[in-house]
């Protein structure tokens, strides 16, 4: 498995997720009950890719820079939390409204989203070597254990 080896090919990735997006429209899907129908369950593909991501990113957060395996570990961090957002988005967007206050879907999804700028960041700033992320890559990773904690228990 060859590892990413620059920004370039870390953007391309975060680019191709991101082109996932209107898929959907493409298709034609334009409701929950079409997606339903199709047999796709964005809802618990969500589900588990947020878990995942939050795995792989205390993962890339327990191993050090000079540890073998970091930087693979952090890319496909940014690249779950690419998928965890976007799977996201389509799935529960329409829970989000602030017009009756924060709930818990409120909350998760905005600790979620800035987990996902987070995790996409910090490999940026770590596919140059030169720039520390540790702090950013930490903070991710705990923003989305609260935002998956709070809809948890």
């Amino acid at each position: 498995m060859q590892h990413f080896r620059c920004q370039r090919d870390w953007l391309l990735a975060v680019v191709l997720l991101t082109a996932m997006v209107p898929v959907g429209a493409i298709a034609g899907v334009d409701s929950q009950d079409q997606v339903t129908e199709l047999g796709l369950d964005l809802g618990g593909a969500h589900k588990y890719l947020g878990y995942s991501t939050l795995a792989v990113g205390g993962l890339a957060a327990l191993t050090g820079a000079d540890q073998g395996g970091h930087k693979a570990l952090g890319m496909g961090t940014a690249v779950l939390g690419a998928a965890t957002l976007i799977t996201g988005l389509i799935e529960h967007l329409e829970w989000f409204d602030l017009g009756d206050g924060l709930d818990d879907h409120d909350v998760h999804i905005i600790l979620g989203s800035l987990a996902a700028v987070g995790f996409m960041g910090t490999a940026a700033l770590g596919a140059s070597d030169e720039i520390s992320h540790a702090g950013l890559g930490s903070a991710a990773v705990v923003t989305l254990g609260l935002s998956v904690a709070l809809l948890r228990w």
